[in-house]
Protein backbone atom coordinates (compact mmCIF):
# COMPACT_ATOMS: atom_id res chain seq x y z
CA UNK A 1 0.00 0.00 0.00
CA UNK A 2 1.12 3.52 -1.05
CA UNK A 3 -0.49 6.71 0.63
CA UNK A 4 -0.49 9.63 -1.47
CA UNK A 5 -2.21 13.57 -0.65
CA UNK A 6 -3.48 15.34 -2.62
CA UNK A 7 -4.25 19.28 -2.95
CA UNK A 8 -6.62 20.62 -5.68
CA UNK A 9 -7.17 24.67 -5.73
CA UNK A 10 -8.70 26.94 -7.57
CA UNK A 11 -8.27 30.85 -6.88
CA UNK A 12 -9.15 31.08 -3.62
CA UNK A 13 -10.70 27.44 -2.98
CA UNK A 14 -9.08 24.10 -2.12
CA UNK A 15 -9.91 20.91 -1.00
CA UNK A 16 -7.35 18.38 0.38
CA UNK A 17 -7.85 14.33 -0.34
CA UNK A 18 -5.91 11.48 1.01
CA UNK A 19 -5.79 8.14 -1.07
CA UNK A 20 -4.30 4.70 -0.18
CA UNK A 21 -2.87 2.97 -3.72
CA UNK A 22 -3.17 -0.96 -3.51
CA UNK A 23 -1.57 -3.12 -5.92
CA UNK A 24 -3.47 -6.21 -6.61
CA UNK A 25 -1.99 -9.28 -7.92
CA UNK A 26 -4.83 -11.84 -7.71
CA UNK A 27 -8.81 -11.94 -7.10
CA UNK A 28 -7.71 -12.20 -3.53
CA UNK A 29 -6.29 -8.93 -3.31
CA UNK A 30 -9.27 -6.94 -4.58
CA UNK A 31 -11.08 -4.93 -2.20
CA UNK A 32 -13.96 -4.56 -4.89
CA UNK A 33 -15.36 -7.44 -5.82
CA UNK A 34 -14.60 -8.82 -9.73
CA UNK A 35 -18.08 -10.02 -10.83
CA UNK A 36 -20.61 -7.22 -9.10
CA UNK A 37 -18.49 -4.29 -9.90
CA UNK A 38 -15.28 -5.02 -12.42
CA UNK A 39 -17.40 -7.29 -14.72
CA UNK A 40 -20.83 -5.46 -13.82
CA UNK A 41 -19.26 -2.48 -14.67
CA UNK A 42 -16.17 -2.03 -16.96
CA UNK A 43 -17.79 -4.63 -19.02
CA UNK A 44 -13.97 -6.70 -19.25
CA UNK A 45 -12.43 -9.55 -17.55
CA UNK A 46 -9.68 -7.72 -15.37
CA UNK A 47 -6.39 -8.20 -15.76
CA UNK A 48 -3.50 -8.37 -12.83
CA UNK A 49 -1.23 -6.32 -11.62
CA UNK A 50 -4.02 -4.14 -11.10
CA UNK A 51 -4.41 -0.76 -9.27
CA UNK A 52 -7.28 -0.21 -6.78
CA UNK A 53 -7.11 3.77 -5.01
CA UNK A 54 -8.95 3.92 -1.60
CA UNK A 55 -10.65 7.59 -0.64
CA UNK A 56 -9.82 7.99 2.33
CA UNK A 57 -12.42 10.65 4.20
CA UNK A 58 -15.00 9.78 1.48
CA UNK A 59 -17.91 10.21 3.36
CA UNK A 60 -17.43 14.04 3.31
CA UNK A 61 -17.45 13.67 -0.13
CA UNK A 62 -20.56 15.09 -2.53
CA UNK A 63 -22.83 12.18 -3.56
CA UNK A 64 -22.26 12.59 -7.17
CA UNK A 65 -18.19 12.05 -6.82
CA UNK A 66 -18.36 8.23 -7.48
CA UNK A 67 -17.16 6.63 -4.50
CA UNK A 68 -17.76 2.76 -4.38
CA UNK A 69 -18.15 1.06 -1.25
CA UNK A 70 -15.88 -1.93 -0.65
CA UNK A 71 -17.89 -4.75 1.85
CA UNK A 72 -16.43 -3.36 5.02
CA UNK A 73 -17.54 0.15 4.05
CA UNK A 74 -14.44 1.69 2.69
CA UNK A 75 -14.86 4.19 -0.38
CA UNK A 76 -12.71 3.64 -3.69
CA UNK A 77 -12.48 5.30 -6.65
CA UNK A 78 -15.43 3.72 -8.85
CA UNK A 79 -13.05 3.25 -11.58
CA UNK A 80 -14.03 -0.42 -13.41
CA UNK A 81 -11.29 -0.32 -15.95
CA UNK A 82 -7.64 -1.21 -16.27
CA UNK A 83 -5.03 0.39 -13.99
CA UNK A 84 -1.93 -1.42 -14.64
CA UNK A 85 0.50 0.64 -12.65
CA UNK A 86 1.35 2.99 -9.92
CA UNK A 87 1.39 5.66 -11.89
CA UNK A 88 -1.62 5.25 -13.36
CA UNK A 89 -3.17 5.18 -10.25
CA UNK A 90 -1.88 8.23 -9.60
CA UNK A 91 -3.21 9.55 -13.04
CA UNK A 92 -6.92 8.38 -11.76
CA UNK A 93 -6.29 9.98 -8.44
CA UNK A 94 -5.04 13.37 -9.81
CA UNK A 95 -8.02 13.58 -12.94
CA UNK A 96 -10.72 11.98 -10.07
CA UNK A 97 -9.44 14.82 -7.45
CA UNK A 98 -10.09 18.06 -10.06
CA UNK A 99 -13.57 16.37 -10.85
CA UNK A 100 -14.02 16.01 -7.53
CA UNK A 101 -12.76 19.05 -6.53
CA UNK A 102 -15.41 20.80 -9.56
CA UNK A 103 -18.05 18.83 -8.42
CA UNK A 104 -21.02 20.60 -6.42
CA UNK A 105 -23.86 18.99 -4.10
CA UNK A 106 -26.42 17.68 -5.99
CA UNK A 107 -23.70 17.31 -9.58
CA UNK A 108 -22.40 14.31 -10.69
CA UNK A 109 -18.43 14.08 -11.33
CA UNK A 110 -18.80 12.36 -14.81
CA UNK A 111 -20.91 15.43 -16.25
CA UNK A 112 -18.39 17.70 -14.71
CA UNK A 113 -15.34 15.42 -16.32
CA UNK A 114 -17.23 15.62 -19.74
CA UNK A 115 -17.52 19.20 -19.90
CA UNK A 116 -13.77 19.10 -20.42
CA UNK A 117 -12.79 16.19 -21.17
CA UNK A 118 -13.22 12.79 -24.44
CA UNK A 119 -16.09 10.79 -23.31
CA UNK A 120 -13.31 7.48 -23.59
CA UNK A 121 -13.09 5.35 -20.35
CA UNK A 122 -9.45 5.14 -20.43
CA UNK A 123 -6.77 6.61 -18.05
CA UNK A 124 -6.11 9.24 -20.72
CA UNK A 125 -9.54 10.79 -20.09
CA UNK A 126 -8.62 11.79 -16.66
CA UNK A 127 -4.98 12.38 -17.53
CA UNK A 128 -5.39 15.59 -18.48
CA UNK A 129 -8.77 16.51 -16.72
CA UNK A 130 -7.15 18.68 -13.59
CA UNK A 131 -5.33 20.80 -16.13
CA UNK A 132 -8.09 21.10 -18.42
CA UNK A 133 -10.61 22.51 -15.38
CA UNK A 134 -8.11 24.62 -14.66
CA UNK A 135 -7.77 23.14 -11.45
CA UNK A 136 -3.96 23.02 -9.48
CA UNK A 137 -3.19 19.35 -8.10
CA UNK A 138 0.01 19.56 -5.60
CA UNK A 139 0.65 15.90 -4.74
CA UNK A 140 2.66 15.21 -1.25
Amino acid sequence: MHTINLKASKGSKEKKFKFNIYRCEGFDDLSLPAKDFYAQWGKQKIVFPHYEVEVLDHESLPAGTHCFKSSDGRGFICWPFRTPTKSDALKLATGWSAAAFMTKAGEDSNTVLDKFCTKEKQLCHLEGAAEAMEVNIEIS
